[in-house]
């Protein structure tokens, strides 16, 4: 109960008095991205701030952002975002490989749809599989074309490329798949995909990488 009024509008600790909820969520909006939080939670905690506003026209266009992009726009920060996720890029490009995957950046998964994709080189196992750390979300990629289409449509297109097959294994209801097109074989280092469909997707993105295939 005592919660409730920070979190209804967290500037309540101010000597000077409560902020306006507008100016708020924009402040939290600059945090979240400087953090890199995710958009379901961000969304959440906007949600709160908006508890007696939900059915105004700020509140209905915050019920339907799904995206990071498109909560900033309900709030006009969306340039903030934009400058943000460029020095984001710059600083993953000048990582290593595997500092990025024990970093977790989103940018190395299939999470921000809105983000760019970085150029990166790919790890090749010992068996001559080409892979990337990727995490498909179906949520965050909700009416977009898949990984597999695009790849499908791709392959079709390029008479020179012989074959498109996937094998997928599940190991503890987890499941990791790789994808073959042509001669060369692509997958995600990524092992806790919880479904089947979610392993191909992200080997499929993988390829998508790889082979440098445009959107």
């Amino acid at each position: 109960m005592l919660a409730r009024a920070a979190q209804w509008n967290p500037s309540v600790f101010r000597k000077d008095g409560l902020l306006p909820i507008d100016q708020v969520a924009q402040d939290y909006l600059k945090l979240a991205i400087e953090y890199d939080n995710y958009a379901s939670n961000t969304k959440y905690c906007l949600a709160q701030f908006m508890h007696d506003r939900v059915e105004t026209d700020l509140g209905q266009q915050l019920m339907k952002a799904r995206t990071m992009k498109e909560l900033c726009d309900v709030w006009k920060v969306g340039s903030y975002l934009h400058e943000a996720e460029k020095k984001r890029e710059q600083i993953i490009s000048n990582l290593s490989l595997q500092q990025q995957k024990l970093l977790g950046y989103s940018q190395c998964s299939v999470h921000a749809p809105t983000a760019k994709r970085v150029r990166l080189d790919p790890e090749i196992t010992e068996d001559g599989v080409y892979e990337f750390h990727i995490q498909y979300n179906s949520k965050e990629n909700k009416g977009k074309q898949t990984p597999k289409s695009i790849l499908h449509e791709w392959t079709k297109k390029n008479t020179t490329i012989l074959g498109l097959s996937y094998e997928t294994r599940e190991k503890n209801k987890l499941f990791k798949s790789v994808v073959s097109v042509g001669d060369q074989r692509y997958s995600s280092s990524f092992c806790g995909a919880k479904s089947k469909k979610f392993a191909e997707q992200a080997a499929a993105e993988v390829a998508i990488m790889c082979l440098d295939i445009p959107r």
